[in-house]
């Protein structure tokens, strides 16, 4: 008896040394009917193929820009394009973005 404890404790040990290698893995709760959240960006530049640099704005009140929140940039994959060309948005370009897994993703059709 105690021999198949101890290999069941061996098991444990294995499946949680396992789970070590997973641990950039992020681990989400989305409850029904709700979304990531998401961020106003204005497209900056193109970094490369669908990859640009994006700043997050404010949305103000109605007839009025969107101003800057910061002057840091970052990447997004505008993933209306392919992922073998390079993109056609325009600087100045207003979408929403989203944190998918380790990348930050927004869909705009050029």
């Amino acid at each position: 008896m105690e021999h198949e404890i101890d290999i069941g404790e061996r098991f444990s040990r294995l499946k949680r040394n396992s789970a070590a290698e997973f641990k950039q893995e992020q681990v989400r709760t989305v409850a029904p009917g709700t979304i990531p959240p998401g961020w106003a960006i204005e497209v900056v530049s193109l970094d490369q193929y669908n990859v640009y640099n994006v700043r997050q704005v404010h949305i103000g009140t109605p007839g009025t820009a969107p101003s800057q929140i910061s002057f840091s940039e970052t990447k997004a994959f505008n993933i209306a394009e392919s992922f073998l060309v390079a993109g056609q948005l325009s600087p100045g370009t207003y979408a929403i973005m989203w944190r998918c897994g380790e990348v930050n993703v927004f869909y705009v059709t050029p």
